[in-house]
């Protein structure tokens, strides 16, 4: 996941700001809203779980939206990390809904705890049990992924 974040990001500067130019003029627009574009055209939902997590930060915490903020949690913040994963196995229509979860249940200074959250949300929530328990094992698979990251 990690190398796949980093491509992504590294896919950024290979990207012009001229691409950009008919989106936001170079003048009006900062270099995290130009990232973020470039982000949704290379990979949208990466930029789906990046922009949830750092709004989220951003709202919750007072987190800056900047370029460095912007590498910073694409390249090392778990819980952009959970969000990949978990909008990876879920279908179009649930992803805003977890997304929800994730802002919901931010926790500024400690990303254990605002993934736990998540997960406790995730798992009294009824909806969120039915697309993970389904034939193709997929909650089974995602409790797997997640908990290899943290080492467990």
């Amino acid at each position: 996941m990690k190398k796949l974040t980093l491509a992504v990001i590294a896919s950024l500067g290979l990207l012009s700001n001229a691409l950009m130019a008919n989106e936001i003029p170079k003048a009006d627009a900062t270099d995290y809203e130009i990232l973020m574009q470039s982000l949704n055209i290379t990979c949208p939902s990466c930029e789906l779980a990046l922009s949830s997590t750092l709004k989220a930060m951003n709202q919750q915490c007072g987190f800056p939206l900047t370029e460095e903020n912007f590498r910073f949690v694409a390249t090392s913040h778990p819980a952009y990390a959970f969000s990949m994963t978990a909008n990876s196995l879920l279908k179009e229509d649930a992803k805003q809904r977890f997304n929800k979860v994730l802002v919901d249940n931010v926790n500024c200074w400690n990303a254990d705890i605002w993934i736990e959250s998540i997960k406790s949300t995730m798992s009294d929530d009824k909806y969120f049990n039915s697309i993970f328990t389904n034939s193709d094992n997929s909650y089974n698979s995602f409790v797997s992924i997640l908990n290899s990251s943290q080492g467990k």
